[in-house]
C-alpha cells in the first residue's frame, strides 16, 4: 500500500477529475469537502485514515441535510479512488457505516411575483440589477449568465442566445419584453461607462477592484468612494451573489437565497400564470426554458407536483362521478 500525504493525494484526484474533461465548476463542486476535511483532519497520510475522522467531519461541520449528503458522496467517490490506486486496502472505507439522511420537504426558497420589481428596485448597482432580470425572466443557470455576450442580444428578433454548460448544448431563448426594458437599461449605462459596445464583451462582466487612496489620518489605504470598473473582457465570478443584498433588503433571508431563488421563482410565476389559463402544457413549457431533461426534474425544483394539482383542480367542488344520483335533499352543516 502507499503512503501519502492527504493534500498530495486531493491534488492528484481533482487532477485526474479534470483530465477525465469535468466541468471546473463539477471539479470546485469536488473540491470543497476535501478542503474541509484536510482543515479538520490535518494534513495526515491518507492510510491513516479511519472511521472516527469521518464522525469528526461531520461534527465540526454543521450541514444541512442536503449539504451532508452531497459531502458523504463526494467523500465515498474519494475514498474508491483512493483503494483503486492502493492509498487505502482495497476492501476498507471510512463512510462504511454512514448512510444518507432523509431531506426535510418543503417549498424551496423563492419570491412571488409581487416581489419581483421591489427586489429590482433593491439593487443598487446596474450591473447587479441586469443579473436579476437576467435571472427572472431568462431563468438561466448562474454558469450560463456568467459567459454571456453582448452581441448574444437580439432586439430585433427579441432573442437571447445561451449555451447550457450543464447539458452543452446551445440554446435561443425569448426576450419578453420585461426583460427587454431592463436590458436597454442596462447596455444604456454600460456603454455610458466603456464607450461603444464590443459584440464579443461579456454581457454581464467581472469588475476591477475599487479605487483606493492612502489615508494619512489612519496610515493605509482607503476606498475612495468611487465605484469599481468594469472589465468587459473578463468574466463575472459568482453572478447570483448580486442577487443576496437585494433579497435580503425585501426580507428574504433563508440559508442559501441567492442561488437558485430567482430561476426558480421566474419559473414558478410562469407556470402558475399558464396553468391560471388553462394551458395544459405548462409544465413541459417552463421545462423547456429551464433546460430540464424532463418534467419530472422540473416538478422537484419548483416543489409541486402537477398530479396533485391537476387532480384538485379536476374535484374541488365538482361531481366526482356525474352518472352517479344521490338523494336531492341536502344536509345542513352544523357550525364547528
Amino acid at each position: 500500500m502507499k503512503h501519502a500525504r492527504l493534500s498530495e493525494v486531493i491534488e492528484e484526484y481533482l487532477a485526474h477529475l479534470a483530465a477525465r474533461g469535468l466541468e471546473p465548476r463539477t471539479v470546485r463542486t469536488h473540491q470543497s469537502p476535501l478542503r474541509k476535511a484536510l482543515l479538520a483532519w490535518g494534513d495526515v497520510y491518507v492510510s491513516s485514515i479511519r472511521p472516527a475522522y469521518i464522525d469528526k467531519f461531520f461534527t465540526v461541520y454543521d450541514y444541512a441535510p442536503k449539504t451532508r449528503n452531497l459531502y458523504l458522496g463526494n467523500l465515498r467517490m474519494f475514498f474508491a479512488y483512493c483503494r483503486k490506486h492502493q492509498y487505502l486496502p482495497k476492501d476498507f472505507d471510512p463512510t462504511d457505516t454512514w448512510r444518507p439522511v432523509k431531506v426535510p420537504k418543503g417549498d424551496p426558497p423563492r419570491i412571488s411575483i409581487e416581489q419581483f420589481v421591489p427586489v429590482l428596485e433593491a439593487a443598487t448597482d446596474p450591473r447587479d440589477r441586469a443579473v436579476i432580470a437576467l435571472g427572472l425572466f431568462t431563468f438561466c443557470r448562474a454558469s450560463e449568465i456568467q459567459t454571456m455576450r453582448v452581441k448574444d442580444l437580439d432586439f430585433d428578433a427579441n432573442t437571447l442566445d445561451i449555451y447550457r454548460h450543464k447539458t452543452k448544448e446551445a440554446d435561443v431563448l425569448p426576450l419578453a419584453s420585461e426583460l427587454k426594458v431592463e436590458m436597454v437599461r442596462w447596455l444604456n449605462f454600460y456603454e455610458s461607462q466603456q464607450g461603444t459596445l464590443q459584440g464579443d464583451w461579456f454581457l454581464v462582466p467581472a469588475k476591477g477592484p475599487l479605487p483606493m487612496h492612502h489615508d494619512s489620518l489612519r496610515g493605509r489605504l482607503a476606498p475612495t468612494g468611487e465605484p469599481a470598473q468594469l472589465r468587459p473582457d473578463r468574466q463575472m465570478s459568482h453572478p447570483y451573489r448580486a442577487a443576496q443584498r437585494p433579497l435580503r433588503a425585501i426580507g428574504v433571508k433563508e440559508r442559501g437565497t441567492g442561488g437558485h431563488v430567482l430561476r426558480r421563482s421566474g419559473a414558478r410565476a410562469l407556470f402558475d400564470r399558464l396553468r391560471g389559463e388553462g394551458y395544459d402544457g405548462a409544465l413541459m413549457r417552463v421545462s423547456s426554458m429551464l433546460g430540464h431533461a424532463n418534467t419530472r426534474n422540473t416538478e422537484l425544483y419548483l416543489g409541486l407536483s402537477v398530479e396533485r394539482t391537476q387532480r384538485n383542480e379536476l374535484l374541488a367542488g365538482k361531481p366526482m362521478f356525474p352518472d352517479l344520483t344521490l338523494p336531492s335533499e341536502v344536509a345542513t352543516l352544523r357550525a364547528m
